[in-house]
């Protein structure tokens, strides 16, 4: 992916497992909705079947370290636990032109769950 521009950064909270992370839009919305997104299984993050996610070692995420560990190292589960700490994560949109670098903040009991994330789009 070339030079990419960062286009804003959203911290959505998901109250239940009922609702997804919307990354094109930056908001939580119903479960139907959403066509790039973050779904909730249990204690675990799930990318839309069309997208490819990246959980990087620790430390700062770059758009560049995101395509690399897509293609060498990609992740189908996301479980809550190996992203303890904010450690990033990014997720491909299904055709290929946007990333978006996440972190979970918060993961609490009572089912919400709070994620920072930031929108890049192919420039």
């Amino acid at each position: 992916m070339q030079v990419s521009t960062r286009s804003r950064k959203a911290e959505p909270t998901s109250p239940d497992t009922g609702y997804k992370f919307d990354l094109k839009t930056g908001k939580v919305v119903s479960a139907e909705t959403a066509a790039w997104y973050l779904a909730r299984d249990g204690q675990a993050f799930l990318p839309s079947e069309e997208s490819d996610a990246f959980v990087a070692d620790a430390g700062e995420l770059s758009v560049d370290a995101c395509v690399r560990g897509i293609e060498t190292r990609p992740a189908a589960a996301l479980p809550f636990g190996a992203l303890a700490k904010a450690r990033p994560f990014c997720v491909h949109s299904p055709d290929r032109s946007e990333i978006a670098i996440v972190r979970l903040v918060e993961a609490s009991p009572d089912g919400a769950v709070t994620i920072s994330a930031d929108h890049y789009r192919r420039s």
